[in-house]
Order: C-alpha cells, then structure tokens, then sequence
C-alpha cells in the first residue's frame, strides 16, 4: 500500500508541474519573472512582518497569537503577490506589441514549472511541520519527487536572505532546529 502512495504522490506533483507549466506557458515569461520575483519578495515580507500585523490583530480583534500570525502572513503574502501580478501583466502587454512573443510564451513555461516546483516545495515543508499521522509522512519520504523537490523552498529562501540584512538560517529558525524536516537530511 505504501508503494501506491508514494506513487500516487508522484503522480500528483507531476500534474501540478504540468499544469504550471501549461499555465506559465498561457502567461509568458515576463509575468513568469514577475510571478517568481513576487512569492520570493512575498515570501520575504510576510516572514518579516507578519508578526507585527499579527500583533495588532491579536489585541484588536482579540484573536489567538498564531491564529492572527497565519492570517497576517497570508494577507502579507497575498497582497505582495497581487502588485507584482499587475507589475507583470502591465509588461505583458509591452512584450505581445514587439516580437518577443513566442520566447516569452516558452520561457513563461519553464518559470511555470519552476512556480510549481516552488508550491509543492512549500506545501511539503509545511506537511512535515504539522503533526500528521507518521504514514502519511514514510509516504512521503518514500517518493522520489518529494525528496527531490522538497529541499527547493528552504535552500531557495537562505540564498535570498543571504543579500538581506539580518538574514535567518530556514532549517535552523523557520522549522525550529530542523523540526518538521525529513528525517534523515
């Protein structure tokens, strides 16, 4: 039964691959780089932020501290991600005037499966954050892709905050000395 799972894992973080990439074909490289650049710098901000926001909900609406961090954090990330989308569909419009047109559409692809790369490495960190039952995990760990694929988020946001001041390491503060990682790396 595990060998199904693990394979039917496989089989979803392809689909979710192909569908970004068909999707990031559909919006071009442009608003592919703006896409990424935006989760990165969304990411970045909802990290640094959100507990000042969570604060200030916590005491207006009388909220529960990790509730109004979850919140603040999204909203943060939600917000960030919705301007750069407008910054890039803005530029899309430049690029279908010249004839950059077929590169943009190839190359958005290849940045939407880079997106879907990212997703399903956030959606894995996050899975081995919670307490989920431990087969459900050894499923996990048995695929192949999410081995792979996992590393991606965490290297990906320690590169990034190399060039930001007061940079933290993602294993050792994000997951509280590697909790919630797998077991093993």
């Amino acid at each position: 039964m595990r060998f199904i799972m693990s394979g039917a894992i496989n089989i979803i973080i392809i689909a979710v691959i192909a569908i970004y990439f068909i999707s990031g074909m559909r919006r071009g490289l442009i608003r592919q780089i703006m896409d990424i650049v935006g989760i990165i710098v969304a990411f970045i901000c909802a990290f640094y932020f959100a507990r000042y926001l969570a604060e200030y909900l916590e005491a207006k609406y009388s909220l529960y501290y990790n509730l109004s961090l979850v919140i603040s954090a999204v909203a943060i990330f939600v917000g960030i991600l919705l301007l750069f989308r407008l910054i890039g569909t803005i530029f899309r419009k430049f690029a279908d005037i010249t004839l950059l047109s077929g590169l943009d559409t190839i190359g958005g692809g290849i940045f939407g499966a880079f997106k879907g790369v990212l997703f399903i490495s956030l959606i894995l960190v996050i899975a081995f954050s919670l307490p989920l039952p431990d087969d459900f995990k050894y499923n996990l760990q048995e695929s192949k892709l999410a081995t792979a694929i996992y590393p991606v988020l965490p290297w990906l946001f320690d590169q990034v905050l190399k060039f930001v001041p007061g940079g933290v390491d993602f294993e050792k503060n994000i997951l509280k000395g590697g909790k919630g990682s797998f077991p093993g790396t």
